[in-house]
């Protein structure tokens, strides 16, 4: 079967269920899920032949047939509740195949100014997004309709005007299943009203059996509102296929940091789509990501200054092992009317063998004369010379390229938040630069 023929087969068996309605959902509801699914069906999945897929191909992951609803593994589970960094004093929700899982979460007491709650119990319970709450990814537009079309559950987190939220909130998403593949459509809805402060992590993680999750969380952050928001993306290394975007829309003086690590993973695609409202609203978006043995990691980025006076930052690192391949592909935007801007963007990426392949494409596009922007890009292997600095200091081969490994992603990974977090996801990150061939390698 060619490609072609796996993209339409795909579609097809989705065809029944992005058209299914759902008893007992309000009318709104089930209108825009139709919407959604005419949408999807009419373009289909995107191909290589489209500039944002062009390095990303699909037919891996549309020529296996993924099932909702299947039974979820309570050992595995139990086993990936273990692995999950915890966050220092967090409230906790734990999603597993896409549904809330009131047994293994701990959101703590009641704060007056904040609705933590499961998304289908909200929903429910009267929450009603506005059209603006609504907007979609415009990166993977399909994957935004198919998830609006399938998404059961996900996350509230409204914090109301001036309020402050100390604790972290830490969203656990789960994926586990007893050999079927399974897949999981998940809508997060984050609202942080004028003044309000916020941190939010998630975490995403898979058990050895083949799964697809497709995430997409949506930020709204009202006039000097401040949310930290983290994603670390930890998908089984050889059977999980992961599609996740933040989209965000920042009004006056508000300020967003949103920070990526992505250590796992068969086939992911993280993206990050930023839009100003109002002047004085400041971005940042850090990313790293490590990729070994066959994995692809695709980053994408889109921050549109649509209004003056603004400023955005992204800093985006990748260490590419064995046969892997990493994409970081981010545009800014910078409209005629968006005078004073401030935007700047860097990429770079560590090859840690001839196998690895990296494609980087920084993205300047500007209609205002009066800005500060700037963008660059660089790719290559390890430092020789800093390398044989370290092993005239007496550290062995292994440990001398983990070292600069890490000091070359400690730069992103310091600005993670919450501070009380990063030094355990340091951690990680270290567990996963241990390489089994550096086990058995003689220091020659």
């Amino acid at each position: 079967m060619n490609s072609i023929e796996t993209f339409q087969e795909a579609v097809g068996r989705y065809a029944g269920r992005v058209m299914k309605t759902r008893a007992g959902e309000p009318v709104w509801l089930t209108e825009s899920r139709q919407e959604a699914a005419g949408r999807f069906l009419a373009t289909g999945f995107p191909t290589e032949r489209e500039e944002l897929w062009r390095y990303t191909d699909l037919t891996p992951l549309l020529s296996i047939p993924f099932k909702p609803d299947v039974e979820t593994d309570p050992k595995m589970v139990a086993s990936l509740l273990k692995e999950v960094l915890e966050v220092p004093g967090a409230r906790r929700m734990v999603f597993v195949n896409g549904r809330y899982q009131g047994e293994h979460s701990a959101p703590g007491a009641a704060k007056k100014g904040l609705r933590l709650e499961n998304l289908a119990s909200a929903l429910r319970n009267g929450f009603t997004p506005s059209e603006t709450d609504w907007e979609q990814s415009s990166l993977g537009r399909a994957f935004s309709d198919l998830n609006q079309a399938l998404f059961e559950d996900g996350a509230l987190v409204q914090v109301d005007r001036g309020v402050v939220v100390e604790e972290p909130i830490h969203l656990v998403f789960l994926s586990t299943n007893k050999g079927i593949p399974s897949e999981s459509h998940t809508r997060n809805f984050i609202r942080m009203e004028e003044g309000s402060q916020a941190t939010v992590v998630e975490s995403h993680l898979g058990g050895p059996n083949q799964h697809f999750t497709n995430t997409l969380t949506q930020a709204s952050l009202g006039p000097g509102a401040v949310l930290n928001h983290s994603r670390i993306q930890e998908e089984s290394l050889f059977t999980g296929y992961s599609i996740g975007a933040l989209a965000a829309r920042l009004d006056k003086d508000s300020h967003l940091w949103s920070g990526l690590a992505s250590l796992g993973g068969h086939k992911v695609r993280a993206e990050a789509v930023v839009r100003f409202l109002a002047p004085g609203a400041e971005c940042e978006l850090d990313g790293t990501f490590l990729s070994r043995c066959m994995q692809h990691v695709d980053c994408r980025t889109f921050v549109d200054h649509a209004v003056p006076g603004c400023k955005s930052r992204q800093d985006y690192k990748g260490v590419l092992d064995g046969r892997s391949t990493g994409v970081f592909e981010g545009r800014i935007l910078v409209r005629e009317n968006a005078q004073q801007t401030d935007a700047r963007q860097s990429n770079k990426n560590l090859l840690m063998s001839q196998e690895a392949v990296a494609y980087s494409k920084p993205q300047l596009e500007i209609y205002a004369n009066d800005v500060k922007c700037a963008h660059g890009s660089a790719t290559g292997p390890v430092d020789p010379n800093a390398l044989f600095y370290l092993r005239s200091r007496g550290i062995n081969l292994p440990d001398a390229r983990r070292t600069l490994v890490r000091g070359f992603v400690g730069e992103v990974l310091d600005r993670f938040k919450p501070e009380a977090w990063v030094e355990a996801l340091k951690r990680r990150t270290r567990d996963w630069l241990i390489r089994p061939e550096d086990m058995n390698e003689k220091d020659s």
